[in-house]
Formats: structure tokens, sequence, C-alpha cells
């Protein structure tokens, strides 16, 4: 696994509340793909989007069965890795364990702070690794978003336990599997 600092990345601890700063990150994605030369997958970010859904998660402490469904969505890790880049960490600090996070990333010789590198590089390989870290960001109530599910899927979360999923070509496997999970979504 690698990590990114990215130039654009604003504050960490983001005020924009409620669906406008959802909206806000959602945007950004393409700023992601295009801030990430190093990923060469990304530029699918950049991409018209045809489609999208959207589910909300009921509850941030048991973020697991979410965690499998994104990655189930996200399909195979593709050759080129999954980058998965926070936007938002302690809006909920109480439902956080920063002190996991950090051991997380100390596994990997990493002792920098979300905040300086907030993007999160993983290989085609360390799929359980990419389900650990999505699930202790989903968990803590962060927000960011995952470029890397093949060509055609960006997905953006957010603090408040929204997961919207960005199409940029026609998906019904998406909207059947959406439906067979039970999950309520909206999609257009």
């Amino acid at each position: 696994m690698k990590y990114f600092e990215f130039g654009f990345h604003e504050s960490a601890n983001r005020s924009g509340h409620g669906q406008e700063g959802f909206e806000l990150e959602t945007h950004r994605l393409a700023d992601v793909a295009g801030g990430c030369e190093s990923v060469e997958h990304a530029t699918s970010a950049n991409k018209c989007v045809v489609s999208s859904f959207a589910f909300s998660i009921s509850n941030h402490l048991r973020a697991r069965p979410y965690v499998i469904l994104i990655s189930d969505l996200l399909g195979p890790m593709p050759a080129g890795g999954r980058l998965l880049q926070i936007f938002e960490s302690g809006i909920w600090p109480s439902s956080e364990d920063t002190q996991l996070y950090y051991a997380m990333r100390q596994r990997n010789n990493d002792y920098d702070s979300v905040n300086r590198k907030p993007g999160h590089l993983f290989s085609r390989h360390e799929r359980e690794r990419f389900e650990s870290f999505l699930g202790m960001a989903l968990d803590f109530g962060w927000g960011g978003s995952i470029v890397g599910g093949g060509d055609a899927v960006t997905v953006a979360f957010n603090y408040d336990g929204k997961v919207m999923l960005l199409c940029h070509e026609l998906q019904p496997r998406i909207a059947e599997r959406l439906s067979q999970s039970g999950i309520p979504y909206t999609s257009n």
C-alpha cells in the first residue's frame, strides 16, 4: 500500500454539513483523479457520469456489511490498484479510534497523519486491507472517495453515512445487486 499527499487537499475537518457538503465532495472526485498522476486508472473519474446510485449507512458501528457490498459493487481489484481518499475526519471524534488507524498505517512504515497524506493506494492483491481501511473510515464517520472500481464506477461517502456510486456507463448489475441487498437506495 502507498500513501499520497495531494496539493489541493483542504482541511480534513471540513465544516460542509448536510447534502450540500456531500455534493461538494462528489464534485471533487474529478480533482482526485486529476491530482494523482501515479494511478493510471484514476482518470476514469473524468468521464461523464451516466447514472448514479445513493444509499445511507444506517449504523456506523456496524459498517462491515456495507463494506462488503461496496467492495462487491466495485468489482475485482484493478491491476492499477484502488485509491481510497479521506476528505473528512474529526467530525465525530467519539466514533474514531485513531490509535487503531495509525497502527494500521505504521504496519506499512508510514507515520504521517491522515491530514498530511489522505490518499491510500491499495494494490490489486490488497483487497482485504482495502476493506479494513474502508471499514474504519465508515465506522469513524469519515468522508472520502474511492477511485479504481474498474473503469466504470467511482464511490463517494460522507461523514453522515451517505454513499454515492457514480457510474460512467450503464450499470444494471449495480441496481440488481442493491435490490438484492434490501438496502433502500435512489438512482437516476
